[in-house]
């Protein structure tokens, strides 16, 4: 027992360091100097508070299906990139919506060090040392902690992926396959939490590192698979009630019209791309702008955060140079080579989708996911991990004592480099969180009751367009991507300026069935259609954010029963094995013992 607690005292003591480390250099943005946040915030806090609105009236079990808190009424639960059930919200219940975030920021990096520690020395048998630089390069990655100052709060459960590693890739299955319920749960959360298409770049990130890892053995490849396959089998099932909304809703609302963006030049393909992971984003975002073709949207500087920083790629040349390691020459004859073509496609398939031409783009387009995003460059996420436990591998062919020099200087750089880089771009960020924040305390004290009283066509000031719930309001010119980013595919309907019943006698209500936005067929309504005078109850509890009876497809009702029945019974699975492994572990302590 000492010595494994000896063993953990120095990851520990050097975790908390670091995200100390990481409060310094990332606590400034949470706000920043001028008291602002990210300007993509003004579509995620106002979702927190929402959410908030809705907890404080239905608790946490009831499925937030729709909210009239923005475009005069909208779907939420079916919505992709609205989300209720994940991290940030459930601590908005408790300290706000601001510092939900904040805390969400620290519990995930803290999360992604010790995971990617786990993974690297526990389950991929590395030095500690070399564990140690894999961990700490992946806690500071450029990409988790820029999207989350920027706003794009649904990517936090990249820094998951690490966990993902360790019940998938574990040589050794856990008891009662313990691992199949809990990357269930941890798929099933990525979906909840708006991860949303990066869910496929990520798992395409752990079959490469499956292909290597595994490089020499098929039967632990093949595991691994097994394993993956029924997780990703369960996580469906559990969360079947939201991909059935999500389908349907997203038949109304396609998002394939966006150009896709690229390089015409392979050689530009590459200097962008290896920037993008070693070097500022700024950096990058000021080499990649006049080399790009076919934009729609202009390309910010986040688009361009990944960055790992130099001191990976001096680890890996370092690696390089080392003596070989001994290996099997028996072994390596017998690598099987289908793993070698699969790594190696999986590695190119970033660069591929940034890669411009007018045939190549034709055929991007027409494929299921990648024609629905306008920004491809994403994908190049999934090196993050790869490279990080590169890293590592080149740090172990070090030898002793470099491999303890290679941990000093990445403890001490890899911080300093990123506390002091010039991030100009995200300290001038303008997006006020301060009327959401007072929203929030105002019904935490019981001066403000959660409702939505009128509408709002004509906007005083375009931006920020969400907050205008913190008055009651639902604006109708919202901010909602599933509509496009210039509202292109918005329904607007026949709504004005004003309360929700105008008190006309009209056949109409002054707001949106969102029913009719997801189900219209079942519901008898077109999509944008408002509530009728003779829904008038339906309308004003959905207004004071109460569920309402609404008109479900067969589809849906199955898919629902579905979600609940499988949650349950993976639960109980994963309740179950911990139990089986606690008691194991302390029948084996209470033999030693005697």
């Amino acid at each position: 027992m000492r010595k494994h607690l000896a063993h953990a005292t120095l990851p520990l003591a050097l975790g908390l360091l670091l995200l100390a480390a990481y409060h310094l250099t990332y606590g400034r943005y949470f706000p920043n100097a001028a008291g602002f946040l990210g300007h993509d915030y003004s579509l995620t806090l106002p979702d927190l508070l929402d959410g908030y609105f809705w907890f404080r009236q239905n608790g946490l079990v009831e499925i937030p299906w729709f909210t009239p808190s923005f475009c005069g009424g909208q779907a939420f639960f079916a919505d992709p990139q609205r989300t209720y059930y994940n991290l940030g919200q459930f601590l908005s219940f408790f300290v706000g919506p601001l510092q939900g975030i904040y805390l969400t920021l620290l519990t995930l990096a803290a999360a992604g060090f010790f995971c990617m520690y786990w993974l690297a020395g526990r389950t991929l048998g590395l030095s500690r040392p070399a564990a140690l630089c894999a961990a700490t390069l992946f806690m500071f990655n450029g990409f988790f902690s820029h999207r989350m100052i920027i706003g794009h709060y649904g990517f936090h459960g990249f820094m998951l992926i690490p966990l993902l590693g360790i019940l998938l890739l574990g040589r050794k299955p856990l008891p009662c396959r313990l691992e199949i319920p809990a990357a269930a749960l941890l798929l099933g959360y990525w979906v909840q939490s708006g991860y949303g298409t990066l869910i496929v770049p990520s798992g395409l990130s752990l079959l490469a590192l499956a292909a290597v890892a595994f490089r020499n053995s098929p039967q632990g490849f093949g595991q691994f698979m097994l394993r993956g396959t029924l997780a990703a089998c369960l996580a469906l099932l559990i969360c079947s009630n939201k991909l059935y909304a999500n389908v349907q809703l997203m038949s109304h609302f396609p998002r394939s019209e966006y150009l896709l963006p690229g390089f015409a030049a392979a050689g530009d393909v590459l200097e962008v791309s290896f920037q993008a992971l070693f070097y500022s984003s700024e950096h990058t975002f000021r080499t990649a702008s006049p080399l790009i073709h076919n934009v729609q949207w202009a390309i910010m500087p986040h688009e361009w955060a990944y960055g790992l920083t130099l001191v990976p790629l001096a680890l890996l040349l370092g690696g390089l140079a080392a003596p070989f390691l001994h290996r099997n020459a028996a072994g390596a004859a017998s690598r099987p080579r289908v793993l070698d073509l699969l790594t190696l496609a999986l590695l190119l398939l970033p660069l591929a989708l940034q890669y411009y031409s007018p045939a190549w783009n034709a055929l991007l387009k027409s494929l299921p996911i990648i024609k629905t995003t306008a920004s491809p460059f994403r994908w190049l996420l999934l090196y993050l991990p790869l490279l990080c436990l590169a890293a590592a591998w080149a740090v172990d062919r070090l030898g002793e004592p470099w491999r303890r020099l290679a941990l000093v200087l990445t403890v001490l750089l890899v911080p300093l480099l990123n506390h002091l880089e010039r991030e100009t771009y995200y300290s001038e960020q303008n997006y006020d969180p301060a009327p959401i924040e007072q929203a929030y305390q105002a019904v935490v004290s019981g001066a403000q009751q959660p409702a939505i009283h009128g509408l709002l066509l004509d906007l005083p000031r375009i931006w920020p367009r969400n907050d205008y719930l913190t008055q009651g309001i639902s604006p109708l010119l919202c901010y909602n991507p599933l509509f496009g980013y210039r509202l292109e595919n918005y329904p607007a309907g026949p709504f004005r300026n004003g309360p929700i019943d105008p008190g006309d006698n009209g056949e109409f209500l002054n707001l949106r069935n969102p029913a009719c936005l997801l189900y219209p067929e079942e519901n008898q309504c077109a999509p944008g259609n408002a509530f009728r005078r003779s829904e008038r109850d339906a309308a004003l509890a959905f207004a004071s954010y109460h569920p309402y009876a609404f008109e479900q497809p067969a589809g849906q009702q199955v898919a629902n029963g579905v979600s609940q029945t499988v949650l349950c019974l993976v639960l109980v699975w994963l309740l179950s094995a911990v139990a089986l492994a606690l008691r194991t572990r302390m029948f084996r302590r209470v033999s030693r013992d005697t």
